[in-house]
């Protein structure tokens, strides 16, 4: 089988959504940015300004005749760093190296890139494999918890930074960013779809107040996410556990450095 790899243009966002929707198990896609309604738009503003992100990569592999087979995000994390988002590899060309593929070519575009990390759910043993065949070394993993937003909490005062236009972010792509202010601290909140509140660090997951001050200005959310480091322990009393992913890390030998 010939594989053609290319950049992703406009006109491949819905084939590429699509792989990537049916890539993940269903249960999880209310807790991922790239399945919210609005991912696509979000993309395309990427795509339609690639040289004002020159750290970012879409990539795509085709057959001759425009077969999408797989489809891949990067992105420069750090100067010699590069960062897998999502690779997805259609059904029908799965074990045919097209991963492998769309990950050579990044590095063969990115040359600076002498570290690729990514994430992968530690259910999903064919990835595993993949990425240790690769050279990729897993590191530590991270549980992602979720548990019910309580609005009938006493909420505590608290304000919101630039709220018209995560407003504004959350009806074009399906997810924003939050920042306020409560207690006098600082805080940073995601929402993604019509129901899941996201917290980026274990001590606001746990604070029951300000996330019923959240709910109370949000009132269709149900849910907060946290995906925290694996610690043994719940980061909150009613926390459920829904996924593992483990940090994988792949680095060019220190001699293969000096040639690049």
């Amino acid at each position: 089988m010939i594989v053609i790899l290319r950049a992703v243009k406009s006109s491949d966002l819905p084939a590429a959504q699509a792989l990537i929707q049916a890539s993940f198990d269903a249960r999880l896609h209310p807790y991922m940015i790239s399945t919210q309604a609005g991912a696509q738009t979000y993309l395309r503003v990427f795509i339609d300004h690639a040289s004002l992100y020159p750290d970012r990569r879409f990539l795509l592999a085709e057959t001759e005749d425009g077969a999408l087979l797989g489809y891949a995000e990067f992105r420069l994390v750090e100067p010699f760093t590069g960062f897998l988002s999502y690779i997805c590899v259609a059904p029908s060309a799965r074990g045919q190296g097209v991963a492998t593929q769309l990950i050579q070519h990044y590095l063969e575009e990115v040359p600076q890139a002498r570290t690729v990390q990514l994430d992968v759910f530690t259910h999903n043993s064919p990835a595993l494999a993949l990425y240790r065949k690769l050279g990729f070394v897993s590191g530590e993993q991270n549980v992602w918890w979720i548990q019910d937003l309580n609005a009938s909490a006493s909420p505590q005062p608290i304000s919101f930074s630039h709220l018209p236009t995560a407003l504004a972010s959350l009806e074009q792509y399906g997810f924003c960013e939050l920042s306020g202010n409560a207690r006098g601290h600082p805080f940073r909140l995601g929402i993604m779809g019509e129901r899941v509140l996201r917290c980026f660090d274990a001590q606001l997951f746990a604070d029951t107040p300000i996330l019923a001050s959240v709910a109370a200005t949000f009132p269709q959310l149900r849910e907060v996410l946290a995906i925290l480091p694996d610690t043994g322990l719940p980061p909150a009393p009613q926390a459920r556990e829904i996924n593992r992913s483990v940090r994988m890390t792949w680095a060019l030998p220190p001699h293969a450095q000096e040639l690049r």
